[in-house]
């Protein structure tokens, strides 16, 4: 007995949000972006779709060294945080939250109905080799790569982190 299996594609709920939208509203780079999630979060007393991207300098080196082997790597990284939300029914817009350079992205710590509690964390180099005392050296560098956490929620009407 023969079965035919029928190919067929899985998609998450943020691709499929996203493929709904019209491309010119996502900036040029957006292919260097990865996606962090799919949110619905209140703004006043309307929900608003959100999807969350982050741009990290480091991992789209991660990604080509991956791919190609090489890549240029710069350091101190540059970070972004970008968002596509609905403004009003059919009305996407883009908006870059926040940018820093010398942090990563790290998780999402906390999803509630009206803001989104995101952790990151620096990212500094520290160099062991040039250090005399590597104990010492591994503590400094735990200590001012210490995560911490941005409150993603909307502010008058307006996509903030703070």
């Amino acid at each position: 007995m023969l079965t035919t299996l029928m190919p067929f594609l899985l998609l998450s709920p943020s691709l499929m949000v996203e493929f709904s939208i019209d491309r010119k509203v996502f900036p040029e780079g957006v292919d260097d972006w990865d996606r962090i999630g799919l949110f619905k979060l209140k703004d006043g007393d309307e929900d608003r779709v959100v999807l969350l991207y982050c741009y990290d300098s480091d991992s789209v080196t991660e990604k080509r060294m991956a791919k190609h082997g090489i890549a240029r790597f710069t350091y101190p990284n540059s970070f972004e945080l970008h968002a596509i939300y609905q403004t009003a029914p059919g009305k996407w817009i883009h908006k870059e939250v926040c940018g820093y350079s010398r942090v990563r992205f790290s998780k999402v710590k906390k999803v509630a109905p009206d803001h989104l509690i995101l952790e990151c964390r620096p990212n500094f180099i520290v160099d062991l080799t040039a250090e005399k005392d590597r104990d010492k050296a591994l503590k400094r560098a735990k200590e001012i790569n210490k995560p911490f956490s941005k409150r993603v929620s909307f502010v008058d009407g307006v996509l903030t982190a703070k």
